[in-house]
């Protein structure tokens, strides 16, 4: 990934995830920051599924989107907020697996 698709894909998470409102500063001053994240649908029944994200299958609650199973969806705080399209998805699971690598 280059520096400017980082910057693209921290500008659309940035824009389209987080809010100014949605930053805390912990007791150690640390800034932390409530993030959305990407996952695959792999279930749906009624207004909730289950979600893939990196692995991890957990459940989302589908009322604010109107997804497929096999779509790519952006879930915050177990709400499924937007349908991604596949280049979306893919640039933040590289920006995700460049952060798991910088925490090593």
């Amino acid at each position: 990934m280059t520096l400017y698709q980082l910057h693209k894909t921290y500008n659309y998470v940035w824009t389209n995830c987080v809010r100014p409102q949605n930053i805390e500063t912990c007791e150690r001053g640390v800034t932390a920051i409530c993030i959305a994240v990407s996952g695959i649908l792999t279930e749906i029944d009624g207004t909730g599924g289950k979600v893939n994200i990196r692995g991890n299958v957990l459940p989302v609650e589908l009322g604010l989107v109107n997804a497929r199973v096999g779509d790519d969806i952006l879930v915050h705080a177990g709400f499924a907020i937007a349908v991604l399209k596949k280049s979306e998805a893919e640039e933040l699971d590289e920006l995700f697996t460049m952060l798991d690598e910088y925490e090593k």
